[in-house]
């Protein structure tokens, strides 16, 4: 983190300059200034750009973001220049820019504004210290979730495995404790989901969330999925589908299993073996959504 990292607000992190480039360009940035070194894992905020709210809300926005390439024979001596405080983008209206589906655009949106609604921005500092116990306590939980997977799951064939490809898997982990929390998390993973299977098509993409806070009890864990399955799931799927302007982003159903350390099968004995079918070290969820986007 300290590499990399140049200032710590409340869990976000703002991402030092390079030393080799211009000031105010990316340290991920490669030698040339242009390319990405971490393309394929760049944050949400990059993932998104420009797809933004406040570049969508108006078309004078949109327009103002825009920049002309360097060698533009249209480039005058008024024209933009990118700079860190007012950013903008060469893509923006570029003549030879490919048309992007308006799916693409809507599920980036959503994707950017359901990030700040999950974790929201406050002024209020937070130790470095504070946010490398975070870290280390996810990767831990990380772990452990993949040794359950690669040494238990796959030896013995359990359902978890034909659910989800695990080099296609995610594994996130939410440390908070409240459903609302849990469904606005959640809701951020499927935009998640919808904006990586744009990107990549053919592979088959899911996301197991851990949640090793939540639901210490089976009972409530099981009372939770119950509702998750009747009631927040559909809201989830309707709530998508109607923000997007009539077309079906969600052409079907989310695919979902649930796990948890203590899961029993209705009706069978507790020392049943088959149990172990539906347990995992956390609380987790897997989530996958079957269909390809446009």
């Amino acid at each position: 983190i300290a590499i990399y990292v140049d200032k710590i607000v409340s869990g976000w992190v703002k991402i030092k300059d390079s030393k080799e480039l211009e000031k105010g360009q990316c340290i991920f940035l490669e030698k040339d200034g242009r390319r990405c070194s971490i393309y394929d894992f760049r944050p949400q905020q990059c993932r998104t750009y420009p797809y933004w709210p406040r570049l969508l809300a108006s078309e004078s926005n949109w327009i103002k973001e825009s920049l002309l390439p360097e060698d533009s024979t249209l480039r005058t001596a008024e024209s933009k220049v990118w700079s860190f405080e007012d950013g903008g983008c060469e893509g923006i209206n570029h003549p030879d820019a490919v048309l992007v589906h308006r799916n693409t655009i809507h599920i980036n949106h959503e994707l950017y504004k359901s990030y700040h609604d999950t974790f929201p921005y406050s002024l209020t500092s937070e130790l470095p210290d504070r946010l490398i116990s975070k870290v280390d306590i996810t990767q831990r939980i990380k772990s452990a979730t993949i040794d359950w997977l690669s040494l238990f799951a796959m030896k013995y064939d359990l359902p978890i495995i034909k659910t989800c490809d695990i080099r296609f898997t995610s594994m996130r982990v939410f440390l908070g404790t409240g459903k609302n929390q849990i469904v606005s998390r959640l809701r951020y993973e499927v935009y998640r989901l919808l904006a990586k299977g744009i990107e990549d098509p053919i592979s088959p993409l899911s996301t197991l969330l851990m949640l090793p806070f939540a639901f210490v009890r089976y009972q409530d864990f099981e009372e939770w999925q119950v509702q998750m399955v009747n009631s927040v799931i559909p809201m989830l799927c309707d709530e998508i589908n109607s923000e997007s302007n009539g077309e079906r982003i969600l052409s079907n159903e989310l695919e979902w299993e649930f796990f948890h350390p203590s899961y029993c099968y209705p009706g069978h004995d507790d020392k049943d073996i088959r149990h172990f079918e539906g347990r995992s070290p956390f609380p987790t969820l897997v989530l996958r959504i079957a269909h390809r986007i446009p």
